[in-house]
């Protein structure tokens, strides 16, 4: 989340094809609630985010973090422009779901509850990390179109690890160029994060690099404390018997076309080949 700005971010409609909604995922994974139980070791969400309010004829939903919990910090996310969902109905289903697992919205309350505050009081490690990792954190989430512009992968998972964060990405056919494009944009010495990249394996440029399937390159980048700030895998996996059903998931998630045939090329012999 930016501690300056409101930064947007416009959702894609579907995660898993057109089954689920990605909307309602990123709520139910952001917005803090509480066991009815009473229990406070069990709060979920983001402690002290808060839904602030609907804007743009209701297509934009604003979140903010308290600074009591490592804010200020805001945000809007913005629902995908083909979706007849809204942000009210969205919320509906969020809270309804959470109070049928026993647990109480709390995104609307005015300020800190003091179930989060003994929350955050129990656990002060996990406040100093939040603070330590959040301008990377910012940093790889004001450059995620990096991950779709200058790559070919298909597949990609991002994750808080400590103080760091790891992403985990997949490419269907190796590309080193894919990864380094990628590396090489992230730490840019002018507009890129202020980072530098300590460790490199690259397994495509391996005897039988671009034909091995499932073989893995790595990236470390640390920040000027030595810590690991960004670890980057990018698992190749050519041939792979689901490799049309992935493209078609992506298809039906809203891909352009010209992505889906950047992203899955055809093989050389069947690109080249044509119908009798």
């Amino acid at each position: 989340m930016s501690t300056h700005t409101s930064l947007k971010l416009q959702l894609d409609p579907y995660i898993g094809g057109s089954v689920y909604s990605f909307p309602e995922h990123c709520l139910a994974r952001l917005l803090p609630s509480l066991p009815t139980s009473g229990a406070t070791n069990d709060i979920g969400g983001i402690v002290g985010l808060r839904v602030t309010g609907i804007d743009s004829g209701l297509r934009e939903l604003c979140l903010e973090l308290s600074d009591r919990c490592g804010g200020p910090g805001r945000v809007r996310l913005v629902l995908p422009p083909a979706t007849q969902d809204t942000w009210q109905a969205i919320l509906r289903r969020v809270a309804r779901c959470f109070e049928q697992q026993g647990f109480r919205p709390v995104w609307g309350e005015p300020g800190v509850t003091a179930a989060e505050r003994e929350y955050l009081e129990a656990y002060p490690s996990l406040m100093r990390t939040m603070v330590r990792a959040s301008p990377t954190g910012s940093g790889l989430l004001r450059r995620i179109a990096l991950l779709h512009t200058v790559t070919r992968f298909y597949e990609v998972r991002c994750w808080q690890d400590g103080d760091g964060w790891k992403i985990d990405a997949c490419v269907a056919q190796s590309d080193p160029g894919s990864h380094d494009r990628l590396v090489q944009r992230l730490l840019h010495p002018r507009w890129g994060l202020a980072l530098t990249l300590t460790h490199r394996f690259c397994a495509c440029g391996e005897p039988y690099g671009s034909r091995q399937r499932g073989h893995t390159c790595t990236f470390y980048a640390d920040d000027e404390n030595g810590r690991h700030a960004v670890y980057l895998r990018v698992h190749t996996n050519p041939d792979e018997p689901d490799e049309a059903e992935r493209a078609d998931t992506c298809r039906a998630a809203g891909a352009a076309p010209d992505w889906i045939s950047r992203v899955f090329p055809q093989p050389p012999d069947e690109a080249m080949s044509t119908p009798l």
